[in-house]
């Protein structure tokens, strides 16, 4: 009978924890608020991640910068040209992308453009400028 009482206290702690972990706030929620109202897209938003996660140098910054804006430029190009072929716009965007990285090459680090392709999900490649010659 003692042993029925404990199992049933414990099955009621743990919705109650259960329960409680719901409803509690993450430390960083008014953070969250502030970075949503924030209006970042586009090129301003992959250079504000590359200026954090790469630590760009205030040279490096002035170049990426204007680089972002281009890219971002020619995908809407590309986006408006390609709307109705998928493969073509495909086709399309990796060269895009292989040119990028090719300028990134010159004005990165090798540690920065090999952090950069792993945030771009290309971590498990060599430069993509590298595969392209081969």
């Amino acid at each position: 009978m003692e042993m029925k009482k404990v199992i049933v206290f414990a099955i009621a702690m743990l919705m109650a924890s259960v329960s409680y972990g719901q409803h509690m706030r993450m430390a960083d929620a008014a953070l969250d608020k502030r970075v949503l109202a924030v209006s970042v897209e586009g090129a301003a938003l992959a250079t504000l991640e590359m200026q954090t996660e790469l630590e760009l140098k205030a040279e490096q910054l002035a170049r990426i910068e204007q680089l972002n804006q281009e890219r971002y430029n020619q995908i809407q190009e590309l986006d408006a040209l390609y709307k109705d072929e998928p493969l073509l716009r495909s086709k399309a965007l990796y060269s895009l992308h292989l040119k990028n990285d090719k300028a990134l090459e010159n004005m990165l680090t090798s540690e920065q453009l090999r952090h950069y392709l792993e945030l771009e999900g290309r971590a498990n490649l060599s430069y993509v400028c590298e595969q392209e010659e081969e």
